[in-house]
């Protein structure tokens, strides 16, 4: 945090209604500079505030340094490896949700992997563990899936789904992706055109596996989380890209990347928002998603 005495910051902060460009300039990027730290700051000036500019602007400030955070957070989770799915998800929903309360996400995942864990067995099928998350979070829990046309950003956010137990194929394929992951089961993502949905291996899948989409051979059965997790086969997917007259290709089969789903998420999230003409957020997702295209071409060129 930049060090700035109270008398500073009283004259950086009346001088947000300025006009002069060159002046609110160089008042905001001084403020900027506050970064997560100066935001309780900066919300106290906004509530001693009598001028509306002044508060407009000291908004502006506050949504900025926290986007500009998200951003920095996002780039790091990327150049990682992107290996906790749960992080991508939450930094996204942190677009709309700039409040989100992590500990309580993590409450609600932990409660979720703990009800499904008491119902698994030792030696069960795959299947059978299918049936029995499907029977926790459908039947017990009372998930369930949008099959609406109209797009709902909520429907795919991960606190929003976990709070409302209903979502898109990509808010529910998150969600059960990373009880998956607690319990150490082989259940991955694949990103079908228009929908997400979910496989079962019959191996852990390295990096390179999911990052060229080879790992087709793997996969024991598939999931539809929108149609309460039930399973099917890879007929299926190629009766589907043929009802829907698109060209087949290798990635629609096989699993993909945590990056790769968050990509999805984050492409998703913005045509939701251009479709609803909010153009701030179509912005904040188009944002996120190159720093991630960025990162992980970053990545794959370290690792050459």
């Amino acid at each position: 945090m930049s060090s700035l005495k109270p008398s500073e910051l009283s004259a950086l902060i009346s001088l947000l209604d300025d006009n002069d460009r060159e002046v609110l300039d160089h008042v905001s990027g001084r403020l900027l500079s506050l970064g997560m730290e100066g935001i309780p700051i900066l919300e106290s000036f906004w509530e001693q505030a009598d001028n509306d500019i002044v508060q407009k602007r000291l908004e502006e400030l506050i949504d900025s340094i926290q986007f500009n955070n998200i951003c920095d957070r996002m780039r790091k989770w990327v150049e990682s490896g992107g290996e906790d799915l749960m992080q991508g998800a939450l930094l996204t929903a942190r677009c709309h949700y700039p409040e989100l309360d992590e500990s309580k996400v993590n409450s609600q995942i932990e409660r979720i992997v703990q009800q499904v864990w008491i119902n698994l067995a030792a030696h069960m099928s795959p299947l059978d563990e299918i049936r029995v998350f499907n029977k926790v979070l459908f039947s017990e829990l009372g998930f369930k899936g949008n099959r609406e046309p109209e797009p709902e950003p909520d429907l795919a956010y991960l606190n929003a789904v976990l709070d409302t137990r209903h979502g898109n194929s990509i808010g529910l394929g998150i969600v059960y992706l990373i009880v998956a992951k607690a319990l150490d089961l082989n259940m991955y993502g694949i990103n079908l055109p228009y929908h997400f949905i979910l496989c079962y291996t019959d191996r852990m899948l390295s990096d390179e596996d999911l990052l060229q989409h080879s790992a087709e051979d793997a996969v024991k059965f598939y999931i539809n989380p929108l149609l309460e997790g039930v399973p099917f086969s890879r007929v299926e997917i190629t009766r589907y890209l043929e009802q829907s007259k698109i060209d087949s290709k290798m990635e629609y089969y096989a699993p993909c990347s945590h990056v790769e789903i968050i990509k999805t998420l984050l492409f998703n999230q913005m045509m939701c928002y251009e479709e609803r003409s909010d153009s701030v957020r179509t912005a904040k997702m188009k944002v996120l998603l190159e720093i991630c295209e960025t990162a992980e071409k970053n990545q794959e060129g370290d690792g050459l």
